[in-house]
Order: C-alpha cells, then structure tokens, then sequence
C-alpha cells in the first residue's frame, strides 16, 4: 500500500509540474512576443541562462522577428519530448516552435526558435467503456487554446478505422489535427464493425446497432464526464454517418450543440449505391460491372417489392446484406427527419464526388432551404474524401497519398467557432 501512495504522489507531482511549466512557459513567451515587457520575461531565466542574454538583445530578437513573421498571433499547443517543452505559436505570417528547458527550480535554462515539429498527439488510445464491446479511439484534447468545443466523428459504411483510412490517406486524422490546431477537441474511433467484426449476425445488424447506439454512448459519456462539463458538443458525420446524422440528433436533442453533414445521402442509400456503379461503368465499361449492375437492380426490385421481408435471405439484397439492415435503412427518411431538427447543421459536399453525387446536396438545400439552422457549403476540387483533384474523380486517385486541404478544415473550426 506505501508503495502504491508513493506512486500516486510522484505522478500527481509530474502531473502538476508539467502543467506549471506549460503556463510558465505560455507566460514567458507572451511578455517577450506580445507584451514586449523584456525587462520581466529575464526574470523567468535561471541565472546561467542570464548570462547568455539580456533585455536589449531580446528586444531585438522580438523586432527581428516581427520583420520577418509579422506580430504575434496566438497559441496553438504545446508538446513535451526528451525533457523539453514545445510551444507551437503563430505570427502573423507564419508559424514556428519555441522550445523551453527547465531546471528543477522551473526556471528557464534555454530558449530556442525553431521550425514547427510534427508530433502525434494520439499515440494512445482512449477507451471508453461499453461492456465487451469498448469503444477504443483517440481523444485530442488542445492544451494551451481550447475552445470547450469537442467534436465526435462518425464515419461512412464498412469496417472504418478512426482515421477512416483509404490507401495512404487519412481524412479523419488529418481534420481532427487541424481541430486540434485551432483549439478545437475531438474524438475518434475505431467502428465496432472493425474492431468486433464477430458481434454482428443476421439478427442485430441495423443502422443501430452499426452506428447510432456507439454514438449515444459516446455523447453520454463526454457529458457525465467533469472534464467536459462545459464544452459544447459536435458531431461530424461524413457518408453514411452523415445520412445518419439526422436520426441521431433527433434522438439526443439538447445533448448535443450542433452537426457537421459531410457528403451526406438525401436519396435512398441503395440508389446511392446503383448510383456509384453507374458511374463506374461509365468511366470504364466491362462486362463483369455490367453482370453487377444488373443483378444489383434486381436486388433493389425485390428489396422495394412486397416479397421483402425480415426473413429474406442476404443474397437477394443489395451488398448482400442481412434482411434486418435493409429493413431499418427503409423505414428512415433522412430528410424528413432532417426537417426536425433545431440544432445549428452545416451540410458540406464536394462536387467532385461520384460516390454521394451532388444531386444529393440540391436536395438537402431545396428540402432545408426555409430552416434558419441550416448552413450549406459545396467545394469545386474536392471528391468524396475532400481531397484534391481536377476533373472526374476517378477510384485511382485515393491511391495517391494526399492531405484533407487547411482551408477546408478551417471552414469547418470557423463554422465551430462561430455556432459556439
């Protein structure tokens, strides 16, 4: 038991010294950059550190770098490796690292300005519990500006990670990054489609069971947690998550602040789906795609016909999903149900997409047009994943490894910003 106290204590004294040094360290940096109070900002110095520089050389360091960078603009984060600090700040122009060294005493031995480090902030996982079925994700939490904002991605159809990977890309790690960049929290997870791909059976597989229920459990948990007593909870659903948004929201109501749509179905999903392999066939015609699309119509006929019902078998639906999925995708009118909605929702396409067209966001925009708590925004060059690209978007271009565009990710925190 003594050992387990002693343990305790040492973590609870890093635990408090780490975050006096944080705030030391945000003082420091903004008497020297923002307040120009030299004079003061030395006094942070251990006395070696003194004697390598003094107030007129630092006020020549700040001009010196207000004629290069512009003013000083704000803190993004800071990020801790071998024993030094580093604060990610802004100027006006650009943006750099300035890397502190502390003594025992939490006085300042060093100071450096140095090119931005990429780190990564999810290296561990944040578990949120749910019987056998844990939802394992990551949690990115800004340290230095937080704006109590945190926003829980949903992701499309299939066995998706939390980065929601496709090839070398990343869409979901690379937004929830740019989040994290602009003060803004997020949570990602791995679906339980991936994770727990035996849960599943003919019985339980409905939209339910595949996304929404992990998504209450999620909200309810941020907000039984002290930690995020005051933030304002997001949901940012991209696809098939986005289709759902809708239901989703209207069963949380006030639970949640507000919802991000991102290339959202409004026509049903098995014609989204006959939709995509069209499209396909136009782009290259085959008779293998040919034998799918005809057989994938008449999967579709017999789902709308009056044979269909829970005991149909799997191979004649459409995916060659379970009777008891299709069911449950019928039975939603996402845009009715859309229709109900009070929270402030922004509904994002981009028209270079060939898996969800924009005939989709014509129909959002039509159907919502009269709701004041819907905003809507479509971008020229960018395809399903919102990644860039010129021309008809075409499978081979996820093979190519790109990032998720800044100004899109920071469309998006403004929207946040602005609706929090």
């Amino acid at each position: 038991m003594r050992f387990a106290i002693v343990i305790f204590i040492l973590f609870s004294y890093l635990h408090i010294n780490a975050q006096n040094r944080e705030l030391i360290g945000k003082d420091f940096i903004s008497l020297f950059l923002e307040k120009k109070e030299f004079q003061r900002a030395l006094t942070y110095l251990n006395e070696t550190a003194k004697t390598k520089i003094n107030e007129i050389e630092l006020k020549s360091s700040t001009e010196s770098l207000e004629n290069r960078l512009g003013k000083f603009s704000s803190f993004i984060a800071v990020n801790f490796e071998n024993n030094s600090y580093y604060f990610y700040v802004a100027f006006e122009k650009n943006k750099l690292d300035i890397k502190l060294k502390f003594d025992s005493s939490n006085q300042i031995v060093s100071f450096q300005l140095l090119p931005h480090k990429s780190f990564d902030n999810s290296k561990n996982d944040f578990i949120i519990p749910n019987g056998n079925y844990p939802i394992i994700g990551t949690l990115q939490k800004p340290t230095l500006v937080n704006k109590n904002i945190l926003t829980i991605f949903i992701h499309g159809s299939g066995p998706n990670d939390r980065d929601e990977t496709i090839q070398e890309n990343k869409p979901f790690k690379d937004i929830a990054n740019g989040f994290f960049e602009n003060g803004i929290s997020s949570y990602r997870f791995d679906k339980k489609s991936l994770t727990y791909p035996t849960y599943f059976n003919n019985t339980n597989m409905d939209i339910d069971n595949e996304v929404c229920n992990d998504i209450y459990l999620i909200v309810d948990f941020f907000r039984n947690d002290s930690t995020f007593k005051d933030y304002k909870i997001f949901l940012v659903g991209h696809s098939l998550g986005g289709m759902l948004l809708p239901r989703i929201a209207d069963s949380l109501k006030t639970k949640i602040n507000g919802i991000i749509m991102l290339a959202a179905p409004a026509f049903k999903f098995e014609d989204v789906i006959l939709s995509q392999y069209n499209y396909l066939f136009e782009l290259k015609p085959n008779i293998e795609l040919k034998n799918e699309i005809v057989k994938l119509n008449k999967n579709i006929s017999y789902l709308h016909s009056s044979q269909f019902n829970l005991n149909s078998l799997s191979d004649s639906l459409p995916l060659k999903m379970p009777a008891i999925y299709w069911q449950s995708i019928i039975e939603y009118d996402q845009v009715l149900v859309a229709k109900r909605i009070k929270v402030p929702a922004l509904i994002v396409q981009a028209e270079r997409d060939y898996q969800v067209e924009i005939k989709n966001y014509i129909i959002w925009k039509k159907a919502l047009k009269s709701k004041k708590n819907y905003s809507f925004k479509s971008y020229k060059n960018l395809n399903h994943m919102f990644l860039e690209g010129k021309g008809k978007s075409i499978p081979s271009e996820y093979l190519k490894k790109l990032n998720v565009p800044k100004y899109f990710i920071d469309d998006l925190s403004n929207w946040l910003l602005y609706n929090n």
